[in-house]
């Protein structure tokens, strides 16, 4: 059974989403385009392929045939790392980043069971950083990173960059470092649903001072700049409480109606958007299983901190 175009969560809703932001007179930039600033109105497609990069390329497909690009960023594990797909995506013109997690697999693979200290699992995540990332520059120059993160794992992955700057790498642009979002709208599908990064463990804004104890990120060989997701200005929180956005059809309501901010990031994770009932369906279950157990987490663990 394929779904019809009034679904959420389906390729051809996001034809229509981008459609309504062709409508709306939005450019299309990858990060790269962002460095240094643009003004205008424009908008950022970010797909971090966690799994089912088939269903990626799907997305990557209807985006160049509608001259779009977009940044799909591949993790190195196997349920996303596909050579074939990555291949392709990248030949529609598509701009390839690398979605790294490798102080979790530091961790994970670390012959104390991950007991060491951070700054030895620092180390070894920094050669497995630098290794993927000349991986993922066989397809494409990657200039462009982003954190993976699990709403179970004990440790985030941006840690690294309190011992190592991943610019020493020519790399221009994490997302929740260096770009400042005080008059960005970030919509991300997190929880599948646009509103779901408010009860999500990584991927969310953290007001400034919040992150960290005591001095913050002083001493980081990185250091997120200010309005950024990790050091939110208060601007920034009151803009984004003025764009609550539920669904995807509230998005084309608002493009149509011009009510949109003049520049949005836009992060979606491809393996929600499914044409055919059955994988629809099983991620709709999944995802809401999921967003129950992140709730269990964010009790107990609460979420003013990175760890």
């Amino acid at each position: 059974m394929i779904l019809n175009r009034n679904f959420d969560f389906t390729p051809a809703m996001y034809r229509r989403l981008l459609e309504a932001l062709q409508g709306a007179g939005y450019a299309f930039l990858t990060f790269s385009d962002l460095f240094p600033s643009r003004d205008g109105r424009y908008v950022v497609l970010r797909h971090d392929v966690d799994r089912r990069p088939e269903n990626s390329l799907q997305l990557a497909a209807i985006e160049a045939g509608m001259g779009i690009r977009a940044s799909y960023h591949f993790r190195i594990v196997g349920s996303s790392n596909n050579p074939d797909i990555i291949r392709e995506v990248a030949g529609l013109g598509h701009e390839i980043g690398y979605h790294y997690e490798d102080l979790s697999l530091a961790a994970k693979h670390d012959d104390r069971n991950g007991t060491g200290l951070m700054e030895a699992l620092a180390a070894e995540a920094f050669a497995r950083f630098r290794s993927g990332l000349g991986y993922f520059r066989t397809f494409y120059p990657v200039r462009v990173i982003s954190m993976h993160g699990s709403p179970t794992g004990r440790i985030d992955n941006r840690l690294v960059w309190k011992y190592y700057d991943y610019r020493d790498c020519d790399v221009i642009c994490e997302p929740y470092f260096d770009i400042d979002f005080s008059e960005m709208l970030y919509l991300t599908d997190t929880g599948r649903k646009w509103d779901g990064d408010r009860v999500s463990i990584r991927d969310r804004a953290l007001p400034a001072g919040s992150n960290l104890p005591g001095e913050g990120f002083a001493g980081w060989k990185v250091r997120p700049v200010s309005g950024s997701l990790l050091r939110m200005t208060e601007k920034g929180i009151a803009f984004r409480e003025r764009c609550k956005i539920h669904s995807t059809k509230e998005i084309l309501n608002l493009a149509a109606s011009g009510k949109m901010p003049d520049r949005i990031v836009i992060n979606t994770h491809p393996q929600r958007w499914n044409n055919a009932f059955a994988p629809w369906l099983s991620e709709l279950c999944a995802q809401s299983a999921k967003n129950q157990l992140k709730k269990l987490v964010i009790r107990f663990r609460g979420l003013k901190t990175i760890n």
